[in-house]
């Protein structure tokens, strides 16, 4: 059984061809990190934004370059967030987008299924984890690199530490973690528009008082400023996830590659959403 792309064609190119051209432009881009060279040394785990590749896909380009490695093998552990509701789930089938199937780790599987739900209907329509996959295809072409996926939906619902445990107790592979992640949602589109004047900065102000919480896994912090803020991040408990699982792993301090606005790409600034790019090395 395979899980078919669900957003392919809006979010990200249906075709092929164009989809590869439209990653290399996320690179290039004037938001992107420049050119793809190969990396010295892979990171263990990253926040990763998940909006359209015309907004967001230079924020993803900065955390993707950290993973041009050449004949790297490992899983890449993608942690999603259901912006349907439908809580946790880890997928069980292999994955298509428009540049080929990604295997998801079975023999990991194997042994997380025993601690967390396996539930693909969670992974059915979700665009979290999908728009990650072309952009991780794409390096393992460029690279030769042999990963599978392991991909795992994170509900509200669930504690973070026992998804952060499960994978501490199963990991057998070299891996690496992503969270995937938008941050601020901004205007009265989206619910949420507590600033009169500078809607711009002070949004931004916020965002990276959050990422700061995020590279310095202070997770009581995280969650006091996104309830004194009301700060509209989707992906908090994916991220919170990685937060509990990088502190078991006692992890260095992240870092803060990239922010940046949907309302920087187009020049309007009335509803907006933030992207921020976070790596950790090793």
């Amino acid at each position: 059984m395979i899980r078919q792309p669900a957003v392919a064609g809006s979010f990200y190119e249906g075709n092929r061809e164009r989809l590869i051209d439209s990653i290399k432009k996320s690179f290039s881009s004037k938001f992107g990190p420049g050119s793809l060279k190969e990396t010295k040394d892979m990171i263990i785990a990253a926040v990763s934004p998940h909006a359209g590749y015309f907004y967001s896909g230079a924020a993803a380009s900065f955390v993707y370059s950290n993973l041009a490695k050449r004949d790297w093998q490992g899983t890449i552990v993608l942690l999603g967030f259901s912006h349907q509701g439908l809580g946790t789930g880890v997928s069980q089938t292999d994955w298509k987008t428009p540049l080929g199937i990604i295997e998801t780790d079975k023999d990991w599987l194997s042994r997380i299924n025993k601690l967390l739900p396996v539930d693909d209907r969670v992974h059915s329509y979700e665009h979290s984890i999908e728009v990650q996959l072309p952009f991780i295809q794409f390096i393992a072409c460029e690279f030769n690199q042999k990963i599978k996926v392991l991909c795992i939906s994170v509900g509200r619902e669930t504690k973070s530490e026992n998804i952060a445990n499960a994978l501490l107790q199963t990991e057998k592979v070299e891996a690496v973690y992503i969270a995937s992640s938008d941050f601020t949602h901004y205007g009265h589109r989206f619910g949420y528009a507590p600033y009169a004047r500078n809607a711009k900065e002070k949004m931004k102000e916020v965002d990276l008082k959050i990422a700061d919480t995020i590279i310095t896994l202070d997770i009581t912090k995280f969650d006091e400023l996104l309830d004194s803020t009301e700060a509209t991040v989707c992906g908090t408990s994916p991220i919170r996830a990685l937060m509990y699982l990088l502190k078991l792993k006692n992890a260095k301090t992240g870092k803060i590659l990239k922010y940046y606005t949907s309302g920087d790409v187009i020049g309007d600034y009335e509803d907006m959403v933030g992207y921020c790019s976070i790596v950790w090395e090793r």
